[in-house]
């Protein structure tokens, strides 16, 4: 799937990431809870939730662009995965995690 948001941007099928920094752009979230959703990182295997937006950060217009975007580094010194904590529960990109979902779906579109 391709989609713009000023660029082109394939989508993948990664749901963990390896050791290193990283840069996350926030530009859009289109979610019914936008408001409140927080997006985390966590090492691969633990439950250590490290923020990197919080709902409030990355609400956006009522139609869910981030002008401007939002833009946070971090340094992972292991594998990690992402997570969006909802008030319908946590999702990770790790799919077979996503133990709230009772017929576990991918949820997590990276690009």
């Amino acid at each position: 799937m391709t989609t713009t948001l000023g660029f082109n941007v394939e989508a993948t099928a990664v749901e963990t990431f390896p050791v290193g920094r990283y840069e996350i752009t926030l530009y859009a979230e289109y979610a019914g809870h936008r408001h409140e959703n927080t997006l985390s990182w966590y090492k691969v295997g633990t439950t250590d939730f490290n923020l990197i937006f919080d709902g409030s950060e990355g609400a956006g217009d009522p139609m869910g662009m981030v002008d401007p975007p939002l833009t946070e580094s971090f340094t992972s010194t292991e594998e990690f995965g992402l997570s969006m904590l909802s008030p319908d529960g946590r999702w990770l990109t790790e799919t077979y995690l996503n133990l709230d979902d009772p017929d576990p779906v991918k949820h997590a579109m990276v690009y």
